[in-house]
């Protein structure tokens, strides 16, 4: 068994995909639950969890997941590989402490590049670009010294680029000065290829924590069955449901508006917070079942804030987390009201938070993973709760170019037929 944990739903999704794509039975699970998951382990070969902790405070984010660690403590498996945000937003460095200390691993090796959507590691730094060009630089070696207890080092590219012997070399060399994480660079796949080897090599393996890159890489060293989905339909509903603000996504709404032509149902935020929640709700269940009625097919519910301008921030305030958590419930209570009053079959969701009270809402255990789109971009099918067998996309905000959802509704339609 090969277990992954994630700090958020989209990210469990993202990397479980890498899985799927190469034949593994794969589960993703909403939250930790231990019932749930000892139940369904048999049936699966890779678990990707999502431990919900990317917003938590650092203790609270440590506990969580230690805890989760510990609940396959004495369950065969294959190697743990903790996922992390490829921009590192959160507590990636307190989390890889926790995976570490649960499992007692020697030495982790941290490759948060994702050379598939734009995100490269080179000289311990992430430069990351927003739609107008302008860039901004995080420094991941400094950011894991700073979060973790124990010492981390980089591994430059010009190492990577001689090959997987000289990776561990450089990793044997630097455990006997008193390191124990190793932060390495890569641009490329081949890269994170070479780094993969590398941890293979190792005396002792180390835990691998990166983002869905290189769970790429690790996915390709076995294989498995997927069994088949099943799924018979012509016309299909499709619902886009967006929480996110996100200059990208709104790029890629209004793409896809200029090419659909689909109706936008706008959620106004400041009802949520001024009291006037309640007659919100009503009034978008009320435009949505209207629309679905009258034979519309593919519809977006978006929040207002979508469109505003976006700046990326590793941490957010504490009421700037509370206030995006209320948000994404009113969502999943919309989501919830309109499930149980039609056919819904197709749920597009954009943004963890989004994502997960969606899934909340419905009263999900898990999603099977069928496949991944684009990168980055997973499709599969809801298990339990009241939209039990439905098919869920999952997508970050920040993740993929203007027609990103153009191409997942293309598929779609293509998945269904092909059912």
């Amino acid at each position: 068994m090969i277990y992954i944990i994630s700090d958020d739903l989209t990210g469990a999704n993202d990397t479980g995909v890498q899985y799927t794509k190469q034949g593994f039975r794969t589960l993703v699970t909403v939250k930790p639950d231990k019932e749930f998951f000892k139940a369904s382990a048999e049936n699966y070969d890779v678990i990707s969890m999502n431990t919900d902790t990317r917003s938590k405070l650092p203790e609270v984010a440590y506990e969580i997941v230690y805890d989760s660690v510990k609940m396959f403590d004495n369950m065969n498996k294959e190697y743990v590989y903790k996922k992390i945000d490829s921009i590192v937003r959160g507590n990636p460095g307190v989390e890889l402490d926790a995976v570490m200390d649960a499992i007692n691993a020697k030495a982790a090796i941290v490759a948060t590049s994702f050379p598939e959507v734009g995100r490269k590691l080179i000289n311990g730094k992430l430069e990351l670009f927003n739609s107008k060009g302008e860039s901004s630089i995080i420094n991941v070696i400094d950011l894991f010294s700073k979060d973790m207890k124990r010492e981390v080092s980089g591994i430059s590219i010009s190492i990577v680029k001689e090959g997987a012997y000289k990776i561990a070399d450089a990793i044997r060399s630097r455990e006997k000065e008193g390191f124990k994480v190793f932060i390495i660079d890569a641009e490329t796949d081949e890269d994170l290829q070479s780094i993969t080897e590398a941890a293979r090599i190792m005396d002792i393996p180390p835990i691998l924590c990166g983002s869905a890159g290189l769970a790429k890489q690790l996915s390709v060293y076995g294989r498995a069955k997927i069994r088949d989905s099943g799924m018979n339909n012509n016309e299909k509903v499709t619902l886009i449901m967006i929480g996110s603000r996100n200059d990208i996504t709104s790029q890629q709404i209004r793409a896809l508006e200029d090419s659909a032509g689909i109706p936008i149902v706008t959620i106004l935020t400041e009802d949520i917070f001024n009291g006037n929640k309640d007659k919100l709700l009503k009034d978008i269940i009320s435009q949505v079942i209207s629309l679905l009625k009258s034979g519309c097919k593919l519809l977006a519910i978006v929040v207002d804030t979508l469109f505003d301008s976006f700046t990326i921030n590793l941490k957010d305030s504490e009421q700037a987390l509370i206030d995006s958590m209320n948000v994404a419930k009113t969502i999943g209570e919309i989501a919830k009201a309109i499930c149980e009053s039609t056919t819904v079959d197709n749920i597009i969701s954009s943004g963890g938070d989004t994502s997960q009270q969606i899934l909340l809402a419905l009263e999900a255990k898990g999603i099977h993973l069928e496949n991944e789109i684009i990168p980055g971009v997973p499709v599969g099918k809801v298990i339990g709760g009241i939209t039990n067998g439905m098919t869920i996309v999952t997508k970050s905000g920040g993740f993929g170019k203007e027609n990103c959802l153009i191409k997942i509704v293309e598929y779609l339609k293509d998945y269904h037929k092909k059912g």
